[in-house]
Order: C-alpha cells, then structure tokens, then sequence
C-alpha cells in the first residue's frame, strides 16, 4: 500500500513539475532588434511574418522556419535574419538586418538583360532595367558583365574590395560614398575614389578574394596615412 501511495504521491510531483516548467518556459516576449537602418520593413511586420505565439514552448521554436518565414515575404533577399536568441526562461529576440547593396552591375540572364544592385556578399540577384536605379547612390562596375552567377573571380574581387576597405574604417553603408566606379581588366582592377580622381590599382593576377583584399588593404593604409591635402588626384598601386 504504501508503495501506491509513494507512486502516486511522485506521479502528481512529476506531473506538477511539468505544469511548472511548461508554464516558466512559456513564450512572454517577443521582440526585433534592427543590426543596422531598415527601410524596407518594420519591427511590427517581422513580428508578424514570423509567427511565434506567446503561447509556444520556448524549447520547441524552430529558427530555421521562423527565419524562412520572414525572409520570404521581402523580395531581392533584402532583408536577413542574422539570429534568433532565446534568453531564459520566457523570452525571444530576432535579431534582423536589411542587406546593403554597394555595386551596380550590368547582367545578362537566359531570361533577361538589365543590372543588379550587388551586396558584398552576392545575395541580391533581381535584374532592374538601368531608368530603375540609376538614380541610386551604387558603385558602377565596368569591364565585366554577369553572366547567369556570381561565381566568377571578378565578384570574387568586388567582394576583397568592399571587405578591405569596411575593415580599413569606412562604414559598409557609406561605400557608395567613398566609392564611385570599379573598373575590371585582365589585367588590373581599377577603383576610383569619388569627389578626389584618386585611384587605387591592383595588378593582375587577382583570381582569389583574398589576394585583393591583402592589396585593397595594403593600398587603403597607404591612403588613409596621407595628409588630407595630399589625397586628391593620385595613384596608388
């Protein structure tokens, strides 16, 4: 008898414990957090797309699912969730940030033919016709032309470019600013300041991501330890 009585009595612990933790760790709070400035969105519409209810086990939420249920509704994947932190016990933040596009780049698709707003890392792929954007403040890219991927050594190239010089000190959203045309050659890749006719060139070869950002690096400190006056109008290889 009294081992009924022992079971039953740690059957309601057990069950009771359960009810206890299942209510702790019951969803409250819900919140986005934006990395950098977004315009496409708001912080009431990714809580909205996606879809955790204040009702959801914390232990239980899928960030995989909740990422593509945001990302899905933005067109040009503009819009990234970077992370999804649940903080102990009863609370989740999404944290969101709006990809920047830098470049501006003529591509040529089976399909269609027009140009791409690039961001550093090639997650943007709609083709806009050149009267969409071209009022837009993007680094113009010649000598090259897409060609159904970005898998080729010369947005391998852009992309050593735009990381050398954020990691030099300019701010990914002010490249634009810094930067007004990428010009691309067999042999050398050009990339002209704005505002100053100073240029900055890399010698072929530069088939690696990596052997342009050690130059763009190298060039950038070399620009950046000139006096202001001596900026304008020069070139540094």
């Amino acid at each position: 008898m009294k081992k009924i009585i022992i079971a039953v009595v740690l059957g309601l612990v057990l069950i009771s414990l359960i009810i206890a933790f299942g209510q702790v760790f019951t969803v409250k709070y819900v919140t986005v957090e934006f990395t950098n400035n977004v315009s496409v969105t708001t912080k009431e519409k990714i809580l909205e797309q996606a879809g955790i209810k204040t009702s959801t086990n914390i232990f239980v939420i899928d960030e995989e699912k909740v990422a593509e249920s945001i990302e899905k509704n933005y067109k040009n994947n503009e819009i990234k969730v970077k992370s999804i932190v649940r903080t102990f016990p009863n609370k989740v933040t999404i944290n969101v940030s709006e990809r920047i596009a830098l470049f501006r780049i003529q591509a040529h698709t089976e399909e269609q033919s027009g140009y791409v707003k690039a961001d550093r890392n090639f997650q943007m792929n709609a083709i806009y016709s050149y009267s969409e954007i071209k009022d837009e403040v993007l680094i113009d890219v010649s000598g090259f032309e897409i060609k159904d991927t970005f898998n080729c050594k010369e947005c391998f190239a852009l992309k050593g470019i735009a990381n050398a010089v954020i990691d030099s000190g300019i701010k990914e959203e002010a490249l634009p600013f810094f930067i007004d045309e990428v010009s691309i050659s067999e042999r050398q890749i050009k990339v002209m300041l704005k505002g100053t006719d100073t240029v900055l060139v890399i010698n072929a070869p530069f088939d690696a991501d990596a052997n342009v950002y050690s130059a763009v690096s190298d060039l950038m400190k070399k620009y950046l330890e000139l006096d202001i006056s001596e900026r304008n109008g020069i070139t540094l290889c």
